[in-house]
């Protein structure tokens, strides 16, 4: 996961990153906990060459985050086409 300023990239790699899946979105801050995520697309490529662009016209979600301490945080996302039930992400920080 990567971020700057207001973009989010989330990167999924397979085959030591020969094969790679980039979601792209941005967000708005609601509140100390809780965001509006705004998806832009997914990007799928092999060996560094984009194959496939799928664009998220309009797509939003809230996020809500819980931070338990430095190195845990709880993570329930809504959006999309699921905006009835929450996904439950648990999140731990990398030691690098």
């Amino acid at each position: 996961m990567l971020y700057d300023e207001s973009k989010y990239y989330n990167v999924v790699s397979f085959l030591e990153g020969f094969l790679t899946a980039t979601l792209e979105a941005s967000w708005r801050v609601i509140d100390e906990r809780n965001w509006e995520v705004i998806f832009v697309d997914v990007k799928f490529s092999i060996g560094g060459k984009n194959i496939v662009e799928i664009p998220f016209r309009g797509t939003t979600g809230i996020w809500r985050m819980v931070y338990l301490d430095d190195n845990f945080r709880i993570l329930y996302a809504k959006g999309g086409k699921n905006t009835i039930k929450e996904n439950l992400y648990v999140l731990q920080r990398s030691a690098s």
